[in-house]
């Protein structure tokens, strides 16, 4: 009878002990789950702690821009590249409909139009600068009537240090010279 005494005596030890462990765990458990979770959001002075606000859901969990289970892969932005510059007197290809049109300068000085020959695209503007002694009046060939493009001719001469600027609507090749002095040209190739 001493026997079963002191088992009765061990059970409910060993079921206290059972007790505070599973109770343990539980608890451990929350704490857990409690300090992975966000915390809770505030609301904005002045507003009444009700059960009607509506709080916004916080953001995913990601650990170091790798997602964590359960949460999504985050945004990868992507910015495009600077296109590199054309080489010069020219242009890469065609032109997208959001680029704007450019501005090309050839310059007009002793030795003549330099660049004399350029690659644009139709809209661009090319501005002829006369940085030389003498008068320019750019025409488009041939010499005198300038009927290749009737529209790229200056119609009249201008001084050293005065600017001729051309919008090219037109694609092709178009040849043109000075018509105060023919000995010097170039040509203005123009595409889509």
């Amino acid at each position: 009878m001493s026997s079963l005494n002191s088992r009765r005596g061990i059970a409910p030890v060993i079921l206290i002990v059972v007790a505070l462990v599973v109770l343990g765990g539980g608890i451990a458990a929350f704490l857990l789950m409690k300090s992975q979770s966000p915390p809770p959001a505030r609301l904005p002075a002045g507003q009444a702690g009700g059960l009607s606000a509506e709080v916004p859901a916080p953001p995913p969990p990601v650990s170091q821009g790798q997602p964590v289970p359960g949460g999504t892969v985050p945004e990868m932005v992507v910015t495009p590249e600077e296109p590199p510059a054309p080489p010069s007197g020219g242009s890469l290809g065609p032109r997208t409909t959001e680029a704007p049109p450019e501005e090309h300068v050839v310059r007009y000085t002793e030795n003549g139009f330099s660049p004399n020959s350029l690659l644009v695209m139709r809209g661009d503007t090319v501005r002829f600068v006369n940085e030389s002694s003498h008068l320019l009046w750019v025409a488009s060939a041939p010499h005198p009537t300038h009927t290749n493009y009737p529209a790229f001719d200056a119609r009249r001469a201008y001084a050293p240090g005065e600017v001729y600027s051309f919008t090219f609507t037109e694609t092709g090749e178009w040849k043109y010279h000075n018509h105060r002095n023919v000995s010097f040209g170039g040509s203005i190739s123009v595409s889509l």
